[in-house]
């Protein structure tokens, strides 16, 4: 399943249209610095002093390394396919809204909804419910 995402910025709002559904998000802007022939953001969803602000200070390392292995930072990031598993994982902790059915994918794309219910599912399940992400992160981090 793959839904058509159309993205755009008014008045200070982020419109999302997915599918036939339209959300308004008020966004937090990102400045973008151009250096050589890259781009640089000094602003990341998963900076640990971003979430510091939902997470407590022992998970906000792990936090950090699962957003980026997630969604690199992308509040967009939605995923309809894992090793042909079907899903539906939406934003920056790619909650998979077909288990986890009181979340929808529009709502998941709210960076502030995404951390929330991520903090929720943590608190629940562990850092297990990022199975995938944890292990990469331990492979990538042997000292854990």
């Amino acid at each position: 399943m793959s839904l058509e995402r159309q993205i755009g910025v008014e008045n200070g709002h982020l419109l999302i249209m997915l599918g036939n559904t339209l959300e308004s998000y008020t966004y937090l802007p990102v400045r973008i610095q151009v250096l050589g022939s890259g781009a640089i953001s000094d602003f990341s969803y998963c900076d640990p002093d971003y979430l510091k602000q939902w997470w407590p200070e022992e998970d906000l390392w792990m936090a950090s390394k699962i957003c980026e292995e997630e969604s690199q930072g992308d509040p967009m990031a939605i995923n309809d396919s894992l090793y042909g598993v079907v899903e539906l994982s939406c934003g920056l902790f790619q909650l998979n809204t077909l288990i986890h059915k009181e979340y929808t994918c529009e709502e998941m794309l709210d960076p502030v909804k995404n951390i929330e219910a991520a903090v929720r599912l943590k608190n629940i399940e562990g850092w297990e419910a990022w199975w995938n992400s944890l292990r990469e992160i331990e492979r990538n981090f042997p000292e854990l």
